[in-house]
């Protein structure tokens, strides 16, 4: 499997589950963000890195992007993260990856990170998963 073959994989769950659709206020991309979509609220499947040992691994990043928001402290205007979003889409995008299995593929629960987009007003959560493949 390639890493393109591996990010086709993530992907699909992604773009195919109804749950993550109906809740998701953006779109899944494979790969990278649409020119001119730097802010939205949307998911982004990469897969940086595999090899080609037997069994193979390698691992896919599910990034889940969701614009900040704008709150009130002490009377001043801020942008924070919306956490609420950012968690409601995660649980969603979780579910997705235990119910969705591939054949002759094993991967473990991701690793978390919630990051912030230095050049846009959002923030996200990485989700770095780790993969064999047996095939």
């Amino acid at each position: 499997m390639t890493n393109i073959e591996a990010n086709n994989m993530f992907y699909a769950i992604m773009a195919q589950d109804t749950d993550i659709a109906v809740i998701l206020q953006g779109r899944t991309y494979n790969n990278r963000r649409s020119d001119g979509r730097e802010t939205e609220e949307c998911i982004v499947v990469n897969t940086p890195w595999c090899n080609h040992d037997r069994p193979q691994s390698g691992y896919s990043n599910i990034n889940i992007h969701v614009p900040d928001m704008i709150v009130t402290i002490d009377g001043k205007e801020q942008l924070q993260p919306n956490l609420s979003r950012l968690s409601t889409i995660t649980s969603r995008v979780l579910a997705a990856l235990d119910k969705n299995m591939v054949e002759g593929v094993s991967w473990t629960r991701p690793q978390e990170t919630l990051m912030q987009e230095t050049n846009h007003t959002e923030h996200y959560i990485n989700l770095r998963i780790e993969w064999i493949n047996c095939n």
